[in-house]
């Protein structure tokens, strides 16, 4: 068993391939932000980053999603000129409100936003108690470095940022 980068009483960190450190399996809900399955490569830098491991299709996010069940609750975050994964039940809309966004910089516009993809069952708002919202989750501003969220419920969690190359966070209450 791989020990945990960090640890507190509502979530568990693990840096490594998600592949193989399985734990986050038996987690309530998965949280991810996966390679996008985009090849993405920036053109307008004097040293170009390395490619992100696995973006180059949606391979490795599938297997994830398949190893993490279709049933189960997830949100993965994704990008709108990428197929969806298998089974997306709603989209949210992370929308970065105070940025132009990435894409091509020769157009007047940029993507401010993220697709975030619903996946499972266990989403019953009103068995939780809770309002229905928007589907739109508006970053306006950022405390700490961290994008501050306004909205609604959905949007009052604790921010999770990695993929399944770098680091794979899995949150299990218990």
């Amino acid at each position: 068993m791989t020990a945990p980068f960090y640890r507190d009483d509502l979530v568990t960190l693990f840096c490594g391939d998600c592949r193989e450190i399985t734990d986050w399996v038996a987690a309530d809900v998965l949280v991810t932000d996966p390679p996008y399955g985009m090849a993405f490569q920036s053109g307008r830098r004097r040293k170009a980053f390395d490619l992100i491991v696995g973006d180059e299709d949606t391979t490795g996010r599938d297997a994830v999603l398949d190893m993490w069940g279709a049933e189960r609750p997830g949100l993965v975050f994704g990008r709108w000129s990428v197929t969806p994964p298998s089974g997306e039940r709603q989209r949210l809309i992370w929308h970065k409100a105070r940025t132009t966004g990435m894409g091509d910089l020769a157009m007047p516009w940029g993507p401010n936003f993220e697709d975030i993809h619903v996946i499972g069952s266990g989403w019953d708002r009103e068995a939780a108690g809770l309002p229905r919202v928007g589907s739109v989750i508006t970053t306006t501003q950022a405390v700490g470095g961290v994008p501050t969220p306004r909205g609604g419920w959905g949007t009052r969690r604790r921010s999770l940022w990695g993929s399944w190359s770098s680091s794979s966070p899995a949150a299990r209450r218990g």
